[in-house]
């Protein structure tokens, strides 16, 4: 097993605990909650080094740059480039409450100049004192602290990780101070869980394509991940039909046509698993005309699942207890609500604000594959068709009182961002496509997105749990977690200056700077 692989996995099993060495009461610290285990690993991952090496992207490491680069992969966190601009720039902390991952800083080899020059990370704190990780003169190290030659240059400590623990304990000056706002869970968030197309399942042009245990194990491994969710969202790609009805779509080849029909059963399966809100705003909703989009919505309606997206149901109203859920839907496609009508869209999205705590849009939009890896500044044409600017409507739509955007479409997963505070997702890919997509590549990455909001909709915190396809289509947990490993890369390309900030284990954290 990869070294990395096997410290996370690790660490899921076991809290690492911390002693104070001058006397701190005992505290145990969970690395799944926050970035240092993380941030700490990446830098190990350079032990040996020369000082002054270069970085895969050409950092020079000396002692700032090491530390600059290890926050940048493991954190997205970006930190001065100098080690005396480090130490002005992060929350400053007493020594005696340091933690792994946070950092020290020294004089530089002239002492008594009372100037940071040197910038070390705290890699372990046990009964023996403190580990330090840093890039000096005589390579990437670590080696205890305090000791001899440090200790007289020692000035500040400081801290640049998020820990929600600790802020709860600052003052109100510290915290107007901290870089990163901490995840929290209140009684009144709510917990949203989302993917992006899904397809259970089609009998058409032959009932070989449904899948041969009738789909029903097709979430048996996302089933523990949804459970303590207000809101499961995805996008439904293709209508759900029992009957025979003639394909709607033109086909030269019914062979070669891809058209989706899945049995009305199917929607048991979807509400089993906990899908309780769906988009049906996508392009193969039609594929069977108006029979297979009225009968999509009284199957989903008898299963209480919520949806919309279609002009005869362009938005939906429902509770959450005691939070007002509005709910719109927008795609380039026939018969769905136009994602480039931005006065119908300002309109629909007004008046759901008007009348609920939150509101949620969803998108089918952009261009398909990996060509399409990153956002483009202007409208995205695929196949000659005009699938939306996507940037420019979802600022639209948070401008008009959208709370959350979830988009899907291109079959990838793309970026994310965080426009006034509310959470905007780009593309969720594929998530339980059956049989008839192609999972190559990126096309075969099922990220879910885990957020918390406000009951007003404002971003608390978030993860992404990285699944992949398997076989001819099904979710399953993937321990690469590459999903939220191309969402991370994605979302620094297209946002290099945005607010959100992803880790290597796909947590989102808020840059308030």
């Amino acid at each position: 097993m990869h070294r990395r692989a096997f410290i996370f996995f690790f660490f899921g099993f076991c809290l690492l605990t911390v002693d104070n060495l001058i006397g701190r009461p005992q505290e145990v610290y969970d690395p799944n909650t926050d970035l240092s285990s993380c941030v700490v690993e990446s830098g190990k991952e350079f032990l040996g080094r020369k000082y002054r090496s270069k970085a895969p992207d050409g950092t020079v490491m000396d002692c700032s740059g090491f530390v600059r680069y290890v926050a940048q992969i493991a954190s997205g966190i970006r930190l001065n480039s100098d080690a005396q601009q480090i130490a002005d720039q992060i929350l400053k902390v007493p020594f005696s409450e340091v933690l792994p991952g946070d950092l020290l800083f020294f004089e530089g080899r002239k002492a008594g100049t009372k100037k940071v020059g040197h910038v070390a990370m705290i890699s372990d704190i046990g009964p023996n004192g403190i580990e330090m990780l840093h890039s000096c003169s005589r390579g990437i190290i670590v080696e205890k602290y305090p000791n001899e030659y440090y200790q007289k240059r020692f000035l500040s400590a400081g801290r640049f990780l998020p820990r929600g623990k600790n802020l709860q304990n600052q003052s109100v000056k510290e915290k107007s101070n901290e870089s990163f706002s901490a995840a929290s869970t209140k009684t009144n968030h709510v917990k949203i869980k989302a993917v992006g197309d899904i397809m259970l399942g089609t009998d058409y042009p032959h009932s070989g394509y449904l899948p041969p245990d009738d789909a029903i194990g097709s979430f048996d491994s996302v089933k523990p991940y949804l459970l303590d969710a207000h809101l499961v969202f995805g996008n439904l790609e293709g209508c759900l039909l029992s009957s025979q009805t003639p394909v709607a779509k033109k086909c030269n080849d019914p062979q070669k046509c891809y058209a989706f029909r899945s049995p009305d059963r199917y929607s048991s399966i979807l509400a089993k698993a906990g899908f309780n809100l769906m988009s049906i705003a996508n392009n193969h909703i039609f594929d069977f005309g108006q029979i297979g989009v009225n009968n999509t919505i009284a199957c989903l309606s008898k299963e209480s699942i919520h949806f919309a997206g279609v002009l005869s149901i362009p938005f939906v109203v429902f509770n959450i207890e005691k939070i007002r859920v509005g709910f719109c839907a927008f795609s380039p496609n026939h018969g769905t609500v136009s994602i480039t009508d931005y006065a119908n869209a300002k309109r629909i999205i007004e008046k759901l604000n008007q009348q609920c705590d939150l509101v949620i849009v969803s998108f089918h939009g952009g261009g398909e594959g990996d060509a399409f890896r990153y956002l483009s500044n202007g409208v995205e044409i695929y196949l000659g068709e005009n699938r939306g600017n996507l940037k420019e409507f979802a600022y639209l739509a948070i401008d008009a009182g959208a709370d959350l955007i979830l988009g899907h479409g291109p079959h990838i997963p793309r970026s994310l961002e965080i426009y006034k505070n509310k959470p905007v997702c780009y593309s969720l890919g594929n998530f339980a496509t059956y049989g008839r997509f192609s999972l190559i590549g990126l096309k075969g990455l099922a990220p879910l997105l885990d957020l918390e909001l406000t009951e007003k909709g404002d971003f608390v915190s978030g993860k992404i749990i990285s699944f992949r396809q398997e076989g001819e289509g099904r979710p399953v947990l993937d321990s690469s977690q590459m999903a939220a490993r191309i969402i991370k890369e994605t979302s620094e390309h297209d946002f290099p200056n945005g607010q959100i900030r992803i880790d290597l284990n796909g947590n989102l954290y808020m840059f308030l700077f």
